[in-house]
């Protein structure tokens, strides 16, 4: 995968970080066996600091600037935990037929934090593309999110976009993206993050309080296996509960994954 590319040259270039957190650290989380994650805020600082005081040479990590924050942001928060979804050729018609940006409610998008995907299907001139959505530090208490979309290229010709999304769930901002000048490139592996988070946008087994809020996507079977069979989803929902650590009461919630019903 591509964005293994990526994540070796950041590793690289941040090998000489020194703070709480760093990329090697970060590293060692990407087989998802930690029992919680490394905060992207915090990895974000480190990481900006020792841009701005080291004279660190500019040059293309899959095609984007290898200084630019928003890849560098999402390519940490994707390694702390990551996720990946390749579709088959013969899904991809289906989900840009559905016209999901007139449909899917934009409350999808405040269902967890933070989200991040790396699309691994080849779709124009762009081999991946890797979609996230994470908190933006503007000093405020309840902070804003930034979508970042890195679609990425062997050739050198990747681009980066970064769109602000709205604090409320019920402002209809998914038509915005339609006004960029690159729309055209952008739709395919935007329809496909939505189309992922609407249909397997939910938590993989359990988080606590004590443990940093980031969603998983558990997709082992192929999206498309149940798109030709008769039946429904039964949606998840969840059981909460508290148990005993320490003598202390932990809150615990664990998801009862939704469930394919054939009928």
């Amino acid at each position: 995968m591509i964005i293994l590319d990526a994540l070796g040259s950041y590793n690289t270039l941040f090998s000489k970080v020194d703070g709480a957190v760093n990329l090697w650290r970060i590293e060692q989380a990407i087989d998802n066996k930690k029992i919680s994650v490394i905060p992207s805020y915090l990895t974000l600082s480190i990481i900006r600091n020792y841009l701005s005081d080291n004279s660190i040479e500019l040059y293309k990590v899959l095609g984007i600037d290898n200084q630019n924050t928003d890849f560098v942001h999402s390519v940490a928060m994707w390694a702390m935990n990551g996720h990946v979804v390749k579709l088959a050729d013969t899904i991809l018609p289906f989900i840009y037929d559905i016209n999901l940006l007139d449909h899917i409610e934009p409350s999808v998008f405040f269902n967890f934090p933070s989200q991040c995907l790396f699309i691994d299907n080849k779709i124009g001139h762009f081999d991946g593309a890797l979609v996230c959505k994470d908190y933006v530090d503007n000093g405020q208490v309840k902070k804003d999110f930034m979508l970042n979309i890195s679609l990425l290229s062997k050739s050198g010709n990747g681009l980066q976009f970064s769109f602000l999304i709205p604090k409320r769930a019920d402002e209809n901002f998914l038509k915005q993206f339609q006004h960029s000048d690159h729309w055209d490139q952008i739709q395919p592996f935007l329809l496909i993050f939505i189309y992922i988070l609407y249909e397997y946008g939910h938590k993989q087994d359990f988080f606590t309080q004590n443990t940093i809020d980031y969603i998983g996507y558990d997709l082992a079977d192929q999206i498309e296996q149940n798109k030709l069979k008769n039946g429904y989803w039964r949606k998840g929902h969840w059981h909460t509960y508290f148990v005993k650590n320490n003598g202390v009461d932990q809150f615990v919630m664990k998801l009862i994954q939704p469930t394919w019903v054939n009928g």
